[in-house]
C-alpha cells in the first residue's frame, strides 16, 4: 500500500466517514476529450490516479468526460486500492459527457458521493454514458438521480463478488432506457427516488412527509424542495 501513500497523505474525513480530499474547490473543470487528452495518463495505476487527482480534485462540474483506464501490463495492477485513492471524485456533481472507470484493480468501495447528473452529451462508442468494470465490490453513488442520455454498461469477472450493489439501484428512475429487472437487497447507499410515481408532465418531484410535489420545470436531476 505504500505505493499510494502520496495520495493518502492529503486526505481528511467528513462527518459521515466519507473520504474528503484537501484541495481547492473549482466550479468548472475541463475533462477528457478526443480533442484534448482522452484519458488519465501514466505508466502505472498510481501515476494514472495521480494524474486524475491533479486534474479533477475539487471540481464540481466536468466539461466533457472522466476516463480512468488501467491495463493488465501495469506494474502495480495487482496492488489493492482503497477508497481514498479515488477521493478526487468527491466533489464532482455533474459530468457533461460520460464517466468511464475501466478495469479498476481490487477495491472494496469506489465512491462518487456527490454525483447527481450525467448529461451524456457525448457518449463512449456513441452509446454509453456510464461504463464501470473491474474488481470493485461496491460502487457508491447515493446522489445520482439522472442520466439524461445514453446507456449504462457494468462489467465484472464475477457479478457475485463485484459491483453487486448496482443490482439494487433503481435504474428505471435514473436513466432513459428500459431495464429488464432489478432487486432491492438493502437500503445502504441507495439514492433518493425523485420521479417515481410522479404526475408532473415529465418533470421530477420531491417528497415532503407523505406528500409529493413537483419540482420546478427548469430543475434537472430532481430537487429537494421548491427552491433547490
Amino acid at each position: 500500500m505504500l505505493i499510494f501513500h502520496y495520495l493518502l497523505s492529503f486526505m481528511v474525513f467528513s462527518s459521515n466517514g466519507q473520504v474528503k480530499p484537501d484541495c481547492p474547490l473549482k466550479l468548472i473543470c475541463l475533462g477528457h476529450s478526443t480533442n484534448r487528452v482522452s484519458q488519465s495518463q501514466g505508466d502505472s495505476v498510481s501515476s494514472i490516479l495521480q494524474d486524475a487527482y491533479e486534474q479533477f480534485c475539487g471540481c464540481w462540474y466536468i466539461e466533457d468526460n472522466i476516463v480512468i483506464r488501467t491495463g493488465s501490463g501495469l506494474v502495480d495492477i495487482s496492488q489493492p486500492l482503497v477508497e481514498a485513492n479515488f477521493s478526487f471524485l468527491y466533489y464532482v456533481k455533474e459530468i457533461s459527457g460520460y464517466l468511464e472507470l475501466n478495469n479498476i484493480p481490487s477495491i472494496e468501495r469506489l465512491s462518487l458521493p456527490n454525483l447527481r447528473l450525467i448529461h451524456g452529451r457525448n457518449l463512449h462508442s456513441g452509446r454509453y454514458s456510464l461504463l464501470v468494470s473491474g474488481r470493485i465490490e461496491t460502487l457508491y453513488m447515493p446522489r445520482l438521480t439522472e442520466i439524461s442520455r445514453g446507456d449504462v454498461l457494468l462489467g465484472s469477472s464475477s457479478l457475485n463478488s463485484y459491483l453487486c450493489n448496482t443490482r439494487s439501484i433503481n435504474w428505471t428512475d435514473i436513466a432513459p432506457f428500459p431495464v429488464s429487472g432489478h432487486q432491492f437487497s438493502g437500503t445502504d447507499g441507495c439514492s433518493d427516488i425523485v420521479s417515481f410515481n410522479c404526475n408532473c408532465n415529465n418533470s421530477r418531484c420531491f417528497r415532503d412527509g407523505q406528500n409529493i410535489h413537483c419540482c420546478h420545470p427548469e430543475c434537472v436531476a430532481g430537487c429537494s424542495g421548491y427552491d433547490n
